[in-house]
């Protein structure tokens, strides 16, 4: 009965940790045009691909110009089955940096957001600077952190009454 007990807590922080609900958050995956890419012609439409399910009602994504001018939004592509798919037109007249800016809910309700931008090239081929932009890390959660403490308090109980037994 003293070993089950001394078991309980490192099994119970180890199913937290394998069944942690990030897993069923919807990452962001690819994105078209690409981060930092520099096109020669300007893009008719943006797509974002995302690893997960997300609520059509609470995503989307705005396009903007150097200048901060709206050029184009979307949301998410009802046509693809998963609903994985934000897609949106864009009106681009000229060269110069332009950045997406999305917000996601996904279907298990966490909620991400993120931005990049792209450069279109100008006349002579040389494109705006574009700023370092980079995809956002996932963070830990909540219940994976709880999960450490567990396993952390369980080990540490565990020395103990080895110790005291001996």
């Amino acid at each position: 009965m003293t070993r089950t007990l001394r078991v309980l807590p490192l099994a119970i922080a180890g199913l937290l940790m394998a069944a942690s609900p990030a897993a069923a958050h919807a990452e962001l995956v690819s994105v078209e045009p690409a981060a930092d890419e520099e096109l020669e012609a300007p893009p008719d439409t943006v797509v974002l691909v995302f690893s997960g399910e997300l609520d059509a009602e609470a995503s989307s994504f705005v396009v903007t110009d150097a200048d901060g001018v709206e050029v184009g939004r979307g949301g998410v592509d009802l046509e693809v089955a998963e609903r994985s798919e934000m897609r949106g037109a864009v009106e681009i007249d000229g060269p110069g940096t332009y950045t997406v800016e999305w917000s996601v809910v996904a279907a298990d309700g966490h909620a991400a957001e993120g931005a990049y931008a792209f450069v279109v090239a100008g006349e002579g081929g040389e494109p705006a600077a574009a700023p370092d932009t980079a995809l956002p890390a996932p963070a830990t959660s909540p219940l994976q952190l709880l999960g450490l403490i567990l396993l952390g308090g369980a080990a540490a109980t565990l020395r103990r009454t080895g110790m005291a037994n001996r």
